[in-house]
């Protein structure tokens, strides 16, 4: 177990908006940051995020806590497992005398030395072919070949066996990290007759394997290591261990297909890609990149299959905010094809050619139709309304501009003309109810003293108690407990919870929020009385006899004094 320092130093030092945004697609809303809950099924975002403060709170089913217990509860890891993750997300050092004791540690353990021993037969005489094929067919350097640690599977029964010797793996620990199949008590290897890469997550710990078919090889052409708590295809991109720096550096990510595109890409000096695993662009796969950068360029296959995966992507990204650019080539099917037949020249080439996503939603149309009869042209324009209303009403100009111009190039439609068909064709925009505030403008003020000063907490429920509250009277109760934000947002309706959040983040100074207590006390003195000589009024009017109606009036005349006191700041009734 860890000591409480390091737990802390662990909480201190990771970025939980960071960490969160690997699952949940965050939006500013104030000083937190709001998304769809990631525990129950969410519609209206009511999963909260205090940057400052390091903790969430959903509004929805109730969950909250740090950074630490929302990676057990999103991963469904041990305590001990998820500070070893949030450590390593956070950078920080596990101590020296901890031993590696939970499951993750064992798994991925299992998984490097199994790695180690593939790549170490690539430079015997049992992986010289492959060695070959990767030097001379997929034209990578050695360097990079050692960088991804890619290795060779041999198809000898026995090979399992002497990782299980050399590398000090037992039976058990193979199987459960994928590598091994138990047959008739026999252990086999899955990947036999493959060539291996290993896929590391993104703090560099290796957590699956891929392997690819060779010429003697049966069954798919590539494989990967069964999914388990640490590793779902979903949410891992190949490479981002070794691309996040530059992805961050040059503000945009290469998105590919498969590990030879991504290395391909790699060989070629793009040093920003990732790959997805065999399976489509997901939105846990988005969430992973985007503490590095809002901008992709997809490089994806040639082929019809590609450009429609391109396409998914493009909705998806966009969805979400990211800016997204597709390399266009057609003289090689993918990425690794083109470096091997063309050369890094031609990959820079495609790069710098790439074209917006509008751009290329009208060439992905247009390949279906023929505009060369006006019938045609009137088709791609009203296959592309529902993709320029979309940027119009979300306000995304740019877009909405490089869509009418790719448009009225292929179709020769002025693009005022366009810009007149498309307009007022809204009927798929959901105009948003703006919620109104719970709190009162004298309620918001006080409460925001009342997160910065907790020593002037009496006088805020005191003013409170005097005023005519709304929302906070029934608060009022934990107020005089003097408790926390954490606290108040379990008994807090969520409309009034969201305010509450906003306000616990406005930091004033001590000199401001004096002066504003004592502002509200004094407006609240003088509404107390305002409101007797209301009354007097009242009493006044019904007054049967001169005495009682002299002395009623000697009363007023008293409090129309004091209010005018009260009100140039010499008595501070409410405190």
């Amino acid at each position: 177990m860890f000591n409480r320092e390091f737990v802390e130093e662990v909480k201190k030092k990771i970025d939980i908006v960071a960490l969160i945004e690997r699952y949940v697609a965050l939006q500013k809303s104030g000083n937190y940051m709001r998304g769809l809950c990631p525990f129950h099924s969410d519609s209206d975002p009511s999963f909260y995020v205090s940057p400052s403060k390091g903790y969430f709170h959903c509004f929805g089913c109730g969950e909250s806590g740090d950074a630490i217990s929302f990676i057990q509860k999103i991963e469904n890891l041990s305590f001990t497992e998820a500070v070893v993750k949030a450590a390593e997300f956070a950078g920080v050092p596990i101590p020296e005398d901890f031993k590696m004791s939970t499951a993750y540690d064992a798994y991925t353990a299992t998984l490097s030395k199994v790695a180690k021993a593939y790549h170490q037969v690539l430079f015997e005489e049992e992986g010289q072919k492959i060695l070959d094929y990767l030097l001379s067919k997929r034209k990578l350097t050695l360097e990079t070949i050692k960088k991804f640690q890619i290795g060779f599977s041999p198809e000898s029964r026995t090979f399992i066996r002497k990782i299980q010797s050399k590398q000090g793996v037992s039976k058990d620990e193979l199987i459960k990290a994928g590598v091994a199949l138990s047959r008739n008590g026999e252990i086999i290897d899955r990947f036999a007759g493959r060539i291996m890469i290993p896929i590391f997550n993104e703090t560099g710990r290796i957590i699956a394997l891929g392997g690819r078919a060779t010429g003697s090889t049966s069954g798919a052409k590539y494989i990967n290591s069964p999914e388990t708590r640490y590793f779902k295809k979903k949410e891992v991109l190949f490479n981002l261990n070794y691309a996040k720096k530059a992805i961050k550096s040059l503000d945009y990510v290469v998105v590919a297909e498969g590990y030879f595109d991504v290395m391909a890409l790699f060989e070629a000096g793009v040093e920003n890609v990732v790959g997805v695993l065999g399976t489509a662009l997901t939105e846990r796969h988005l969430m992973a990149v985007k503490n590095f950068t809002s901008n992709i360029l997809l490089f994806y296959d040639s082929d019809d299959a590609g450009l429609k995966a391109s396409i998914r992507s493009i909705e998806l990204a966009e969805k979400l905010g990211f800016s997204i650019a597709v390399a266009r080539y057609s003289d090689a099917k993918d990425p690794s094809d083109l470096f091997c037949s063309k050369g890094s020249k031609a990959i820079r080439e495609i790069l710098a050619n790439a074209v917006p996503a509008p751009v290329f939603r009208v060439d992905f149309a247009e390949r279906s139709i023929d505009i060369s009869t006006g019938q045609g042209k009137k088709k791609l324009v009203n296959l592309l309304k529902t993709s320029a209303i979309k940027y119009k009403n979300i306000g995304d100009s740019a877009s909405y501009g490089m869509l009418l111009r790719a448009l009225s190039e292929r179709t020769g439609f002025p693009e005022e003309n366009l810009k007149g068909y498309f307009k007022g064709e809204s009927k798929g925009n959901i105009e948003q109810d703006i919620e109104k505030t719970k709190l009162t403008p004298l309620e918001r003020e006080l409460m925001r003293v009342y997160f910065s000063r907790p020593d002037l907490r009496k006088r805020i429920v005191r003013a409170l108690e005097l005023s005519e509250v709304g929302s906070t009277k029934k608060l009022i109760p934990m107020l005089k407990k003097s408790l926390e934000i954490e606290e108040l947002l379990k008994t807090a309706p969520r409309e009034l919870g969201e305010e509450l959040l906003q306000l616990s983040e406005d930091v004033i100074s001590n000199e401001i929020a004096q002066r504003i207590v004592e502002d509200i006390e004094t407006r609240v003195g003088a509404s107390l009385i305002m409101e007797q000589i209301k009354e007097l009024d009242r009493k006044i009017e019904l007054a049967m006899d001169q005495e009682t109606k002299n002395s009623l009036l000697i009363r007023r005349l008293e409090l129309s004094r004091l209010l005018r006191k009260t009100r140039e700041g010499g008595d501070n009734h409410g405190r």
